[in-house]
Order: structure tokens, then sequence, then C-alpha cells
């Protein structure tokens, strides 16, 4: 049992070299959105996510950003026509206007 876990230590231990870093994949993962990676990236890349949760729950958020911009493009592009009431506007100002003037001076 003990020769078990020696040997799955020193595998996950020569997967993790051949794994970039948590930042490494990130990039990796962005950039194989506009162009391939080399075999060799790729490969990396497919380690880390196997070894690292939180890059897989990365690589699923971007996945949806990137299907719900594609489904929705014109949501994209399109100008807000919401603003903000006279009301809003004026209770905001007082906001920092009052929040300039408790502040001590620099």
């Amino acid at each position: 049992m003990e020769r078990l876990k020696t040997w799955l230590s020193n595998l996950q231990d020569g997967l993790r070299s051949l794994s970039p870093h948590c930042q490494e994949a990130i990039r990796l993962q962005s950039k194989s959105l506009d162009q391939a990676l080399t075999p060799w990236q790729r490969l990396g890349l497919r380690i880390h996510l196997i070894l690292c949760k939180w890059c897989r729950r990365y690589t699923k958020q971007i996945r949806f950003l990137r299907q719900a911009a594609h489904d929705h493009p014109d949501r994209l592009t399109e100008a807000s026509t919401h603003s903000l009431s006279a009301e809003a506007r004026a209770r905001i100002k007082r906001s920092l206007a009052d929040d300039n003037q408790s502040r001590p001076p620099s």
C-alpha cells in the first residue's frame, strides 16, 4: 500500500513538472480562443486542468461567456438607452459632495 502511495505521489510530481502554473494556464486558455496552441502547450494545459479544479472552473466560465457572446451578438453592440433620473443624479451629486466635505484635507 505504501508503495502505491509513493508511486502515485511521484506520478503527480512528474505531471506537475509538465503542467504550467495557474497564471500561465489562464493565459493559454485565452490564447487558445484566438489561435491554435502548440502540442506541448495543449498537453501542459490538459495536465494542469486535470490537477487544478480552480482552472477547470475558469474554463467553464470562459466557455459560457464565449457562448453567450456568440448567441447574442446584437446585445454586445447595442448602446444602453437607460439613464438615471434627474432625482437619482442629484442624490449621487449630494452624496459625493458630502463625502468630499467630510474628508480631512490632504
